[in-house]
This record gives structure tokens, sequence and C-alpha cells, in this order.
């Protein structure tokens, strides 16, 4: 009899033991997990890595309040004088949704808005037309291809029936990951 309750402890302690490690283990995933601003692609941060902001273009349009936190390029398109970038913290975020920041600037001008506003219904106003917003897509995808390693590993990712869906919310998003999704890879 001491010798079943000595084990039912026993199997108590580990189970105890591997519920802890497990909850801590899921608790360190999430917080190397993010969210691509663009398509909302869920990637490790300790695998795939984008492009740093250069830091004088963080401190001239003030979005970091001069903390030091790097910030990743998920998209970069020029048009005339203007630059437009698609840009996200890159440190641990308990409860990271994917928004980013859009950022317009021209000469010493830079415009700040979230990136849903740029892709969802008020663009237009905040200076994003269609051609524009088809540039910074087109750009996201092959930054994406660079992170992931190549086009056959990102499409793993983002040519899913979930990713697609997500997108169509946002027409010219859904519309370019779509066009990219239904073409062959390049080889």
């Amino acid at each position: 009899m001491k010798k079943i309750v000595a084990q039912c402890l026993c199997l108590g302690v580990l189970l105890a033991v591997f519920v802890i490690a497990s909850a801590q283990t899921r608790r360190e995933l999430k917080l190397r997990l993010s969210h691509d601003p663009v398509f909302g692609v869920s990637y490790d941060r300790q695998v795939i890595r984008y492009e740093i902001l250069p830091e004088e273009i963080s401190r001239q349009c003030a979005i970091t309040d001069g903390k030091k936190v790097p910030l990743a390029v998920f998209a970069h398109a020029t048009l005339g004088e203007s630059d437009y970038y698609i840009v996200k913290e890159i440190i641990p975020v308990e409860d990271d949704y994917g928004w980013g920041t859009a950022l317009w600037i021209k000469s010493t001008k830079c415009q700040t808005t979230g990136t849903d506003d740029v892709f969802f219904g008020i663009s237009s106003t905040k200076g994003y037309d269609e051609a524009i917003q088809r540039r910074i897509v087109k750009d996201a995808i092959r930054r994406d291809i660079l992170a992931y390693g190549g086009e056959v590993p990102f499409r793993k990712v983002a040519c899913t029936p979930h990713i697609l869906e997500n997108t169509s919310y946002y027409a010219i998003i859904g519309q370019e990951l779509h066009t990219f999704c239904s073409t062959a890879p390049e080889k």
C-alpha cells in the first residue's frame, strides 16, 4: 500500500513539473512569436529576420519616443520624392496582434499612421493611393521571401486558406497575395 501511495505521489510530482515546464515553454514561445503587419503571418523572431530601419529614419519620425527600440522593415516603396515604410518593433510583446506603423517620409517631414489605416478604406486621405499600396504589398512579399529563405517556405505560411481569407478584408493585400499564391514559384 505504501508503495502505491509513493508511486502516486511521484507520478503527481512529475505531472506537476511537466505542466509547469510546458506552461513556461508556451509562454516563452508566445514571446518569441510575432505577426507580420502586412499579411498577419505568425513568425518566430529568433528564426525569421527582417531588415532593421535605419536609426536616422526612426529619429526623424519620432516613433520610438527616444527609446533604442529596433524596428523591422516589412515593406518599403518610393514614389517621386516620397518614401513609404511599414515597420514594427521587434521586441517581445505579450499580446502581439500584428499591427505595425506606416511611415510616409517626404523631405524632412514624416507622417505616421497605423497599417490598418493604409490598407482599409481611409488610405487615400492619408497619402496612400492604390499605386503606392500595391508597391508596398509587392515589396512586402519580396522581403518575406528573403526573410523566410525562399518562395517555398514563405508560400507554406502565407498561401494558406486562413491567411488568404484574412487578407481579403484588405482588397489590395488580398489581390496581390492571391496573385502571388496562384502563380508557380520561381526556380
